[in-house]
């Protein structure tokens, strides 16, 4: 995977409550918030991933481009627990695969845990982010995971009307 750049912290204003927040770009922007410092009557898996990730997603400091929105729950044994929302998708999904990485790294810095990390996203299907850190420079990183077929399709050039077929 690419080594991540722009390494931030900041806070951040939600809902009245000033929130710690961590930024780097693992190959796509993400901002990583921990489940510790936010106060809801809900639970993590209850908690509205969608409204919370939209507010920050779209926050001034993120101008234009904007951030993906990684909430993580620390497990413990190296362990950490994400829900992740998705720009572009602008909702939450099943994994992804750079937020993984990016609450792994900011997980490891500010908790000192020690990599290999297993992420478990909001798929249960765990994967492990392994990376380098040497003089503040992170590198080598992988991500290791199940690989399963969901579709297979063809693409065709049609010649006559300039356009590509999906066929599936």
């Amino acid at each position: 995977m690419k080594d991540p750049i722009g390494l931030k912290h900041n806070k951040i204003v939600y809902k009245d409550q000033e929130l710690p927040i961590w930024f780097i770009d693992t190959g796509a922007p993400h901002t990583v918030i921990f489940w510790e410092n936010i106060s809801s009557e809900k639970s993590f898996s209850e908690f509205d991933i969608i409204e919370f990730g939209r507010n920050i997603r779209f926050h001034e400091l993120y101008k234009p481009d904007g951030t993906n929105v990684n909430l993580v729950y620390l497990l413990g044994n190296n362990g950490i627990k994400i829900r992740t929302y998705e720009r572009g998708v602008e909702n939450e999904t099943l994994s992804c695969g750079t937020g993984s990485i990016a609450s792994a790294i900011i997980s490891t810095l500010k908790f000192n845990l020690s990599p290999p990390i297993k992420v478990i996203p909001l798929s249960n299907d765990e994967l492990v982010v392994d990376f380098s850190y040497d003089k503040g420079k992170i590198s080598n990183v992988t991500l290791e995971g199940s690989v399963n077929i969901v579709f297979r399709g063809e693409l065709i050039y049609n010649e006559n009307e300039k356009k590509i077929i999906f066929k599936l």
